[in-house]
C-alpha cells in the first residue's frame, strides 16, 4: 500500500504533466483530447479559445467557445453561424461552465464575445453532451 508520501509525489507528477501540456486551442482538439485521453474528473486541462456566446444563470455561466485561430473573422463566422441551424452548429463548439462562487463579489467575469481567453486549471465531468465537446469548472484563473 503506497505512503501518503507516495500519493503526494504521485499527484505532483501528474499536476507537473498537466502544466506542461499545450493549451488547447480549438475544438477539434477538445474532441481528440477527449476521446483520446477519457480524461478522470481530476484531470485538469488549459483551454485557450475565443468566446462566442455566454449565458449567465443563477448558478453558472455558460460559455460557448469556439477555435482561438478564429477571432480575426469572429464578425464574418457569426454571421453564418447564426444562419445555421442547431444540429449542424454542435461541430463548431465547445462548451465550458463556470460555476460561480458563493461570495457574489467574485462572480464579476467581463468576457467579450469574440475574443480570446485562457481558462485554467479547468476540469470535472470531461466529456460531450449533445455532441458537444463540454467541460465545467469551478472559477479558478482566466486570463485575457
Amino acid at each position: 500500500m503506497p505512503t501518503t508520501l507516495e500519493l503526494l509525489q504521485a499527484g505532483k507528477e501528474a499536476q507537473d504533466e498537466e502544466e506542461a501540456r499545450s493549451p488547447i486551442c480549438s475544438v477539434e482538439s477538445a474532441r481528440s483530447f477527449i476521446a483520446d485521453n477519457s480524461p478522470v474528473p481530476t484531470e485538469n486541462v488549459t483551454l485557450d479559445m475565443c468566446i462566442l456566446r455566454i449565458d449567465g444563470f443563477d448558478k453558472l455561466y455558460r460559455l460557448d467557445l469556439i477555435d482561438r485561430d478564429l477571432e480575426p473573422q469572429f464578425d464574418a463566422l457569426v454571421e453564418t453561424f447564426e444562419k445555421l441551424d442547431v444540429a449542424r452548429r454542435t461541430k463548431f463548439v465547445f462548451q465550458l461552465t463556470i460555476w460561480k462562487n458563493h461570495k457574489s463579489e467574485l462572480n464579476l467575469l467581463e468576457y467579450h464575445r469574440g475574443l480570446s481567453y485562457r481558462f485554467e486549471k479547468v476540469h470535472y465531468c470531461i466529456g460531450f453532451c449533445a455532441e458537444i465537446p463540454s467541460e465545467v469548472c469551478r472559477f479558478t484563473s482566466v486570463s485575457g
